[in-house]
Protein backbone atom coordinates (compact mmCIF):
# COMPACT_ATOMS: atom_id res chain seq x y z
CA UNK A 1 0.00 0.00 0.00
CA UNK A 2 0.94 3.26 -0.74
CA UNK A 3 0.94 6.37 1.62
CA UNK A 4 -0.08 10.06 0.37
CA UNK A 5 1.70 12.99 1.73
CA UNK A 6 -0.81 13.10 5.23
CA UNK A 7 0.73 9.62 6.53
CA UNK A 8 -2.57 7.95 5.04
CA UNK A 9 -2.56 5.02 3.26
CA UNK A 10 -4.02 4.61 -0.53
CA UNK A 11 -5.77 1.90 -1.85
CA UNK A 12 -7.83 1.16 -4.43
CA UNK A 13 -10.96 -1.18 -5.16
CA UNK A 14 -13.29 -1.34 -7.64
CA UNK A 15 -17.04 -3.27 -8.06
CA UNK A 16 -17.52 -6.49 -9.94
CA UNK A 17 -18.81 -4.43 -12.79
CA UNK A 18 -16.58 -2.63 -14.70
CA UNK A 19 -18.91 -0.40 -15.18
CA UNK A 20 -17.56 2.37 -13.05
CA UNK A 21 -13.60 3.76 -12.69
CA UNK A 22 -11.52 2.97 -10.11
CA UNK A 23 -12.34 5.23 -6.69
CA UNK A 24 -9.51 5.82 -4.20
CA UNK A 25 -9.80 6.30 -0.89
CA UNK A 26 -7.31 6.81 2.41
CA UNK A 27 -7.34 5.40 5.23
CA UNK A 28 -5.15 6.80 8.69
CA UNK A 29 -2.39 4.58 10.02
CA UNK A 30 -5.15 3.88 13.03
CA UNK A 31 -7.90 2.90 11.44
CA UNK A 32 -6.11 0.22 8.99
CA UNK A 33 -4.92 -1.10 12.48
CA UNK A 34 -8.27 -1.64 13.31
CA UNK A 35 -9.51 -3.16 9.91
CA UNK A 36 -6.46 -5.50 10.63
CA UNK A 37 -7.49 -6.53 14.33
CA UNK A 38 -11.21 -6.54 13.24
CA UNK A 39 -10.14 -9.25 10.09
CA UNK A 40 -7.65 -11.49 12.08
CA UNK A 41 -10.77 -11.92 15.15
CA UNK A 42 -13.20 -12.88 12.14
CA UNK A 43 -10.30 -15.11 10.59
CA UNK A 44 -9.59 -16.79 13.56
CA UNK A 45 -13.10 -16.69 14.61
CA UNK A 46 -14.29 -18.56 11.64
CA UNK A 47 -11.44 -21.28 11.67
CA UNK A 48 -11.90 -22.20 15.46
CA UNK A 49 -15.73 -22.88 14.22
CA UNK A 50 -15.16 -24.39 10.61
CA UNK A 51 -15.95 -27.97 11.62
CA UNK A 52 -19.13 -27.10 13.60
CA UNK A 53 -20.16 -24.90 10.40
CA UNK A 54 -19.61 -27.38 8.35
CA UNK A 55 -21.57 -29.70 10.97
CA UNK A 56 -24.81 -27.32 10.95
CA UNK A 57 -24.65 -27.91 6.53
CA UNK A 58 -24.26 -31.63 7.01
CA UNK A 59 -25.82 -33.10 9.61
CA UNK A 60 -25.01 -36.47 8.28
CA UNK A 61 -20.84 -35.31 9.13
CA UNK A 62 -22.01 -35.33 12.64
CA UNK A 63 -23.78 -38.69 12.44
CA UNK A 64 -20.32 -40.13 10.58
CA UNK A 65 -18.24 -38.76 13.76
CA UNK A 66 -21.00 -40.10 16.32
CA UNK A 67 -20.41 -43.61 14.70
CA UNK A 68 -16.58 -43.51 14.46
CA UNK A 69 -17.04 -42.58 18.32
CA UNK A 70 -19.61 -45.94 18.89
CA UNK A 71 -17.24 -48.03 17.60
CA UNK A 72 -14.42 -46.99 19.83
CA UNK A 73 -16.57 -47.34 22.58
CA UNK A 74 -17.69 -50.46 22.08
CA UNK A 75 -14.20 -51.41 20.77
CA UNK A 76 -12.94 -50.39 24.47
CA UNK A 77 -15.31 -51.02 26.78
CA UNK A 78 -17.23 -53.84 25.55
CA UNK A 79 -20.67 -52.90 26.35
CA UNK A 80 -23.77 -55.30 25.39
CA UNK A 81 -24.89 -52.97 22.72
CA UNK A 82 -24.47 -49.36 21.55
CA UNK A 83 -27.30 -47.09 20.09
CA UNK A 84 -27.14 -43.36 18.28
CA UNK A 85 -30.67 -41.91 18.68
CA UNK A 86 -31.70 -38.81 17.27
CA UNK A 87 -34.15 -36.81 19.65
CA UNK A 88 -37.47 -35.91 18.38
CA UNK A 89 -38.98 -32.48 17.83
CA UNK A 90 -41.90 -31.94 20.50
CA UNK A 91 -44.94 -30.46 19.45
CA UNK A 92 -46.02 -27.18 21.02
CA UNK A 93 -48.59 -25.71 19.12
CA UNK A 94 -51.11 -27.14 16.35
CA UNK A 95 -53.76 -25.34 15.05
CA UNK A 96 -56.68 -26.05 12.58
CA UNK A 97 -59.99 -28.42 12.47
CA UNK A 98 -59.12 -31.95 10.43
CA UNK A 99 -56.74 -30.52 8.75
CA UNK A 100 -53.88 -29.22 10.48
CA UNK A 101 -53.30 -25.39 9.56
CA UNK A 102 -50.48 -24.45 11.70
CA UNK A 103 -48.18 -26.85 13.66
CA UNK A 104 -45.00 -25.47 15.40
CA UNK A 105 -42.29 -27.93 17.04
CA UNK A 106 -39.26 -27.55 19.11
CA UNK A 107 -35.93 -29.08 19.34
CA UNK A 108 -34.04 -29.67 22.65
CA UNK A 109 -30.24 -28.25 22.47
CA UNK A 110 -29.61 -31.93 23.04
CA UNK A 111 -29.83 -33.97 19.84
CA UNK A 112 -28.41 -36.89 19.93
CA UNK A 113 -27.83 -39.48 22.39
CA UNK A 114 -25.51 -42.40 22.44
CA UNK A 115 -26.81 -44.83 24.49
CA UNK A 116 -24.35 -47.53 26.09
CA UNK A 117 -25.74 -50.70 27.64
CA UNK A 118 -24.11 -52.89 30.29
CA UNK A 119 -25.29 -55.38 32.46
CA UNK A 120 -27.35 -53.45 35.19
CA UNK A 121 -27.05 -49.99 33.84
CA UNK A 122 -26.83 -47.82 30.94
CA UNK A 123 -24.69 -44.79 30.39
CA UNK A 124 -25.95 -41.57 28.02
CA UNK A 125 -23.69 -39.19 26.37
CA UNK A 126 -25.44 -36.14 25.25
CA UNK A 127 -24.33 -34.51 21.62
CA UNK A 128 -25.52 -31.20 20.33
CA UNK A 129 -26.48 -30.85 16.41
CA UNK A 130 -22.97 -29.92 15.48
CA UNK A 131 -21.45 -32.90 17.20
CA UNK A 132 -20.31 -31.27 20.09
CA UNK A 133 -19.95 -33.30 23.60
CA UNK A 134 -22.23 -31.96 25.85
CA UNK A 135 -22.27 -34.49 29.18
CA UNK A 136 -23.04 -37.77 30.19
CA UNK A 137 -24.99 -39.38 32.89
CA UNK A 138 -25.45 -43.27 34.13
CA UNK A 139 -28.77 -44.82 34.41
CA UNK A 140 -30.27 -47.96 36.12
CA UNK A 141 -32.06 -50.06 33.60
CA UNK A 142 -35.55 -49.66 34.41
CA UNK A 143 -38.51 -50.15 32.43
CA UNK A 144 -40.29 -46.96 32.10
CA UNK A 145 -37.28 -44.94 31.23
CA UNK A 146 -36.59 -47.12 28.41
CA UNK A 147 -40.06 -46.52 27.02
CA UNK A 148 -39.54 -42.87 27.22
CA UNK A 149 -36.19 -43.09 25.35
CA UNK A 150 -37.99 -44.79 22.83
CA UNK A 151 -41.09 -42.75 22.75
CA UNK A 152 -38.60 -39.37 22.32
CA UNK A 153 -36.31 -40.67 20.01
CA UNK A 154 -35.52 -42.16 16.31
CA UNK A 155 -32.67 -44.63 15.79
CA UNK A 156 -30.17 -43.69 14.17
CA UNK A 157 -27.57 -46.50 14.00
CA UNK A 158 -27.04 -49.74 16.45
CA UNK A 159 -23.54 -51.12 16.69
CA UNK A 160 -23.39 -54.46 16.68
CA UNK A 161 -25.74 -55.01 13.90
CA UNK A 162 -28.59 -57.19 14.95
CA UNK A 163 -30.10 -59.86 12.25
Amino acid sequence: MEKNPNGRYIFQYSPRWKLYPKKTASISVYEKKIMDDINLFYSNYCLSNLDSVINMINPKKTVKQLIHFVKREFREKRPFSVRVLRMKSERILTKGGPLKVLSMSQTSPIHYLVVVKYDHHFRLYYYSKEGVALGAQNLELEENTIQKLHKLTVVEYRYPKQK
